[in-house]
């Protein structure tokens, strides 16, 4: 297996963690997505300054260091188009064609980085493309292609997370990986700050409601985000972005996989839809990607 897969694979099974996280605290504590995203802000602002606390500053140039910063507040904001789109259409009708994103990367990655696959990666993408379409949708039918409102978010959305992607990716290839994962990281927390301060009377008023627990999920949940970003920044840095980008489909499988567990187990905590179309989709959309991991492989 090559080494970037591992990491791409940690990278959605922790996003996925998270994302049942979010779920429970947004249903059951918190109201205000803005107010996690706010929050998340403060621990990945944490992890820059440790990597910068052990490896320095760096020598890199100033415009590859403003463009560092420039990309993850980008990565950031990307949430404001994306909650924009969600108010427009609930998320098993839009999140399928988030898959826009591995589409965008794939097209960024050839034009700026010359990054060509081979027939088999070409093959593993359209294989795992299509098993994230199918993961991501609740149910396929004619009515989910027509025109919506959310679409033009969707789209902005999309190229908000894609761009930035194939940036990280030519700021590591001479450069290395920490420092630009640093840097990257700062405007990410640039960008949470951002959210923050425009929505900063809800935030405040979410802070003196929250009990002990809550915080400690909260705390925890940041921390699961936090790993997960820096297993996809590592992936790209070290393989195919493209590939790396479409890998990042997979976490509806593993919110899947998770909440099936929960909903067996825990079902006062979450319950997750087990009927039988459902579970028989999720099994065709499996069967695809492991086909695609398998050609990845060859």
């Amino acid at each position: 297996m090559p080494s970037w897969l591992a990491f791409a694979l940690a990278s959605p099974a922790l996003f996925g963690a998270s994302t049942i996280i979010d779920k429970f605290l947004i249903d059951k504590r918190i109201k205000d997505p803005v107010f996690l995203t706010a929050f998340g802000g403060f621990i990945v602002l944490a992890g820059a300054a440790a990597i910068f606390a052990i490896r320095g500053f760096g020598t890199l140039p100033g415009g590859q260091i403003a463009a560092l910063i420039a990309i993850g507040i980008m990565d950031e904001i990307a949430l404001v188009p994306y909650y924009k789109a969600l108010s427009y259409d609930d998320a098993s009708s839009i999140m399928p064609f988030f898959q826009l994103v591995p589409v965008l990367v794939l097209t960024f990655s050839y034009f700026f980085l010359r990054e060509a696959l081979t027939a088999a990666q070409v093959a593993a993408f359209v294989l795992i493309l299509s098993g994230s379409f199918l993961l991501a949708a609740e149910k396929i039918d004619a009515g989910m292609f027509r025109p919506r409102k959310s679409l033009p978010w969707v789209v902005l959305t999309s190229v908000l997370w894609a761009a930035p992607a194939v940036i990280f990716k030519s700021m590591t290839v001479d450069r290395g990986f920490w420092h630009a994962a640093a840097y990257t990281l700062l405007g990410i927390a640039a960008g949470a700050f951002i959210l923050f301060a425009a929505s900063y009377r809800r935030s405040i008023a979410q802070l003196g409601v929250l009990r002990a627990d809550t915080w400690a999920a909260v705390g925890m949940n940041e921390v699961i985000y936090f790993l997960g970003q820096m297993f996809w920044f590592y992936a790209i840095a070290l393989g195919p972005v493209s590939l790396v980008s479409v890998m990042g489909g997979l976490i509806p499988l593993f919110v899947f996989l998770y909440g099936t567990a929960i909903s067996l187990w825990l079902p006062k905590i979450l319950r997750e839809d087990l009927s039988r179309g459902t579970v028989m989709l999720k099994i065709a959309a499996l069967a695809l990607v492991l086909g695609g991991v398998w050609f990845i492989n060859r």
